[in-house]
């Protein structure tokens, strides 16, 4: 049960925060800030795969959990990516925003689905070879994290 209410709360937390990035956007610095709280909601996702794929490499988490976890951050992108793609930019100055983001965001829900499927399958070697590439993209997304303050 207690299991079932952290992933509750934690999902409630990534609506509130992919909430904040869906509305019309009137000010470059609304849609900074729009850009920021896509990426950290994203990054919170990659970063419970790290943690759940860690967990699965040292034997602490069955395949089951790990699929589940795994399909539940990949929902949570997912949303977040297309919540974000709806908001439009409100200037050209501000338009390679969205194209960087979205790419990140894409590139990140494609890598928890693969992780999914191959946590389903029990594939662990498979799942360790694609778990390598999480820090990379929780590194590009708490890039996009400090735009709101520039």
């Amino acid at each position: 049960m207690q299991e079932t209410s952290r992933r509750g709360l934690v999902s409630l937390a990534v609506l509130i925060l992919a909430g904040a990035c869906v509305g019309p956007s009137r000010s470059d610095g609304d849609y900074r800030q729009k850009v920021a709280n896509a990426a950290e909601a994203t990054r919170s996702a990659v970063e419970t795969a790290r943690l759940v794929t860690r967990a699965a490499a040292e034997g602490k988490a069955p395949g089951r959990y790990s699929s589940l976890v795994l399909s539940e951050a990949e929902v949570d992108a997912s949303s977040i990516a297309e919540s974000f793609k709806r908001v439009q930019p409100p200037s050209r100055r501000i338009q390679h925003l969205r194209e960087e983001l979205s790419s990140v965001l894409d590139s990140s829900t494609s890598s928890l689905a693969a992780l999914r499927i191959a946590a389903y399958q029990g594939d662990g070697e498979r799942l360790s070879e694609l778990a390598a590439d999480l820090p990379r993209l929780s590194s590009k997304l708490a890039r996009f994290e400090h735009l709101a303050a520039g």
